[in-house]
């Protein structure tokens, strides 16, 4: 039940490009999300697998054990080859907590246009709450809600902004 709530919620608030005014996030949302066919039948998957091919990263993680999406990717994107090192230029928390990203974003590792995939924000009322925390972070500049999964990006060169996107 909370989940049915939670995306009326999402659809009452959610836009979709004409409502998007950076640049940035217009184009990922024109260029890849739109104009690309399913390539998952999950679709937090799909907006990564999609992500993949539009960022072209020379690295990506996934933190939490993956089968499916490790398949998923090594059968599309064969040349690249994911690891749970939390250091990378795309990374997909599977299972994922604030505490878990507050730490990460304190590392010095993390570069400017690192973006990360929280699946299943809108999952529980405990998920959503640590979705909160996530997007009010001071260091994450960019944040999408897709209701699926959020994304969130740290861009020093972007007023920070939230956008809540059908997708």
């Amino acid at each position: 039940m909370f989940k049915f709530v939670a995306y009326l919620k999402f659809l009452w608030y959610s836009t979709n490009q004409h409502g998007v005014h950076s640049p940035f996030v217009y184009q990922f949302l024109t260029k890849c999300l739109y104009s690309k066919p399913k390539l998952h039948a999950t679709k937090s998957y799909s907006i990564f697998l999609k992500s993949i091919s539009y960022f072209k990263p020379k690295t990506i993680a996934i933190v939490g054990d993956d089968r499916a999406l490790e398949l998923a990717i090594k059968e599309r994107y064969p040349k690249l080859k994911p690891n749970n090192s939390k250091t990378a230029d795309l990374i997909y928390f599977k299972f994922w907590d604030y505490t878990d990203i507050g730490d990460l974003l304190s590392r010095e590792k993390i570069e400017n246009d690192t973006i990360f995939f929280l699946e299943d924000i809108h999952g529980s009322k405990y998920m959503e709450n640590q979705w909160k925390k996530v997007i009010l972070d001071t260091r994450i500049s960019v944040s999408i809600d897709t209701f699926y999964c959020g994304i969130v990006s740290i861009r020093k060169e972007q007023v920070k902004e939230h956008f809540t996107l059908r997708v």
